[in-house]
């Protein structure tokens, strides 16, 4: 019998935030090279507030690591 809590939880946590289109993309061009966030709003063309949120959703997720003030690109499945 498989425990309750045995880690899906996290995962599942995880994939919803990779669930959304816009943070999908975020990982995408986060694998590539190391972007400060107004270059990143750029790159993608959202707004740096919009983009900050969704940063912040995926760094509470465990998608996203913060390394003197860039986000470091890993997906930490």
């Amino acid at each position: 019998m498989i425990e309750k809590h045995s880690g899906f939880e996290k995962q599942a946590e995880i994939l919803k935030a990779l669930g959304h289109p816009v943070r999908l993309q975020i990982m995408h061009v986060l694998m590539e090279k190391h972007w400060c966030v107004c270059e990143l709003a750029e790159e993608l063309d959202v707004r740096q507030p919009y983009l900050s949120q969704q940063l912040a959703y995926l760094r509470r997720a465990g998608d996203c690591q913060l390394y003197e003030g860039r986000f470091k690109g890993a997906v930490r499945c």
